[in-house]
């Protein structure tokens, strides 16, 4: 059995995961969020939520970003709002 001299280079993995944060908690998720996540998920359980919320949100997140000196432009921001949520038997 021969070996190889030359030691093959292996490439470094990308990246394919990316770190998602979801929910609605202003302070400990979103701070977490700012934190860690490539990806933030606001979730809206009342169905009487209006936009005004989301930028309140949306606020809030940026703040936290630059508490931890991360770049807000750099998370994905998604948005749900459940229907059902709340009022379900």
């Amino acid at each position: 059995m021969q070996s190889c001299p030359e030691k093959r280079k292996r490439s470094v993995p990308h990246r394919i995961l990316f770190d998602l944060i979801a929910g609605g908690g202003e302070r400990r998720t979103f701070r977490i969020a700012a934190k860690h996540a490539d990806i933030s998920h606001l979730v809206f359980s009342d169905p009487t939520s209006d936009i005004k919320i989301l930028y309140a949100r949306l606020s809030a997140l940026r703040k936290h970003c630059e508490a931890v000196g991360k770049d807000y432009d750099e998370i994905r921001k998604c948005w749900f709002r459940d229907f059902y949520g709340s009022h379900r038997g």
